[in-house]
């Protein structure tokens, strides 16, 4: 169970033991919901964690989370100010995950079955896994979109309407499913 820590001191702790921290001014400070805001990036070194050991607000740098054994989210701050990575975990959501991100999503390596939960705000790219049934119409909110491995047809219609979002889905929608991919023209 992701923790809801009751003092700065206690938060810094559990970071230390989990995390690297990494900036020229590195803070620490709680919310007015005991989400642990951090200024600067955060690094998790611990391999075969399962969740995160606390609740995260806000992140001014990056946010890194790979090649731990996340199943879901729950706990990642909501505002990432440059990269969230969570590239190889055993996630197959994004629900519970960050609702802005400055600059790169990386999702390669997880086993998603829907993108529900993806940033409405990505500032520049989002990476994962492709595969038939992923619903990818979420993917738009970012500037660039990059499946793995490449997939030239599907990229060539992603990259047309990629930072659009939802005003122009129904168009992408549409040229998804007349050129066979159907189930990737959901949301």
């Amino acid at each position: 169970m992701v923790k809801r820590v009751k003092s700065e001191g206690e938060a810094w702790d559990i970071l230390h033991r989990h995390c690297w921290l990494v900036g020229t001014e590195i803070a620490v400070s709680l919310d007015s919901e005991s989400r642990v805001d951090v200024t600067g990036s955060v690094t998790f070194r611990k391999k075969g964690q399962k969740e995160f050991p606390l609740w995260f607000g806000k992140v001014t740098g990056s946010f890194i989370a790979g090649g731990l054994a996340l199943g879901k989210l729950d706990g990642a701050p909501y505002w990432v100010g440059t990269d969230f990575s969570v590239q190889n975990n055993r996630l197959t959501s994004t629900f519970g995950g960050p609702e802005h991100v400055g600059r790169h999503y990386k999702l390669i390596g997880n086993n998603l079955q829907n993108l529900d939960g993806l940033a409405a705000y990505i500032g520049d790219s989002v990476s994962f896994d492709y595969h038939k049934n992923l619903p990818l119409l979420r993917t738009l909110v970012a500037k660039r979109i990059w499946p793995n491995p490449d997939q030239p047809a599907l990229e060539k219609i992603l990259v047309k309407y990629a930072g659009k979002g939802r005003r122009e889905m129904f168009w992408c929608q549409k040229e998804l499913e007349d050129a066979g991919f159907g189930e990737n023209a959901r949301w």
